[in-house]
């Protein structure tokens, strides 16, 4: 299980994702890192699935010899298409269906866009076909939807979204996430920018997880850390 939440807003698209690895029954078996990037172009790629899938996404881009968010919105269905299988093939994983989210700026249209991409029919009932790409016009994106207790006990209220500050509201939302999910969100919490000219990436939020334990939700807001 994953967490992502995008956050889009005039001149900025932020980016968010926990960073447990996790089978779910054992507590967390390490910290990855669920988005790659090229921040030059730039393109952002996040996952919620196999995070490996991110990273070779962005690592075959990388070698092409077109550049672009535009010519890499054109590869990346098929990409994916290509690596899914072999990803879940190499972890001995069923073919799950994945969650990809593309996040970056369009030189043909002069914008910043964030399109989703499954790679099953889990939500073809909503139009979304497998590797299809979706372009995403609501300015805030929440994968998983925390329960209403959840968000309650996390203490988030939503603001709108010109007023949205990542380590305050972000982190209450990553943390009403991990409340709905326990054992399967945590480690700590990326924040990427992207914005015309580039991406940054920092770690705004750590929780008190421990390689190999239980999950403790309840600790979920010690521990804040800007880097």
């Amino acid at each position: 299980m994953t967490a992502i939440n995008i956050i889009q807003r005039s001149g900025e698209i932020l980016v968010m994702a926990d960073g447990l690895g996790s089978d779910g029954r054992d507590g967390p078996s390490r910290y990855v890192t669920k988005m790659a990037m090229l921040p030059h172009i730039p393109v952002l790629v996040a996952v919620r699935g196999h995070v490996s899938i991110a990273h070779l996404i962005i690592g075959r881009f990388a070698v092409e010899k077109t550049n672009g968010f535009d010519a890499f919105l054109e590869f990346l269905p098929g990409l994916a298409r290509e690596i899914t299988p072999q990803v879940c093939t190499h972890f001995g994983t069923p073919d799950i269906p994945h969650e990809v989210y593309a996040v970056g700026f369009s030189e043909s249209r002069g914008r910043l866009e964030s399109h989703f991409m499954a790679t099953g029919d889990v939500y073809a009932h909503r139009g979304r076909e497998a590797y299809t790409l979706h372009l995403e016009d609501e300015p805030m994106a929440a994968s998983p939807q925390p329960s209403e207790e959840a968000i309650t006990a996390a203490r988030f209220v939503c603001p709108t979204v010109k007023k949205f500050d990542a380590t305050d509201h972000g982190v209450k939302l990553m943390d009403a996430q991990r409340r709905t999910y326990p054992d399967m969100i945590g480690g700590f919490v990326q924040l990427a920018r992207v914005t015309r000219e580039g991406i940054s990436s920092r770690i705004i939020h750590r929780w008190p997880d421990e390689i190999g334990k239980r999950l403790a939700p309840e600790a979920s807001l010690e521990g804040m850390v800007g880097a």
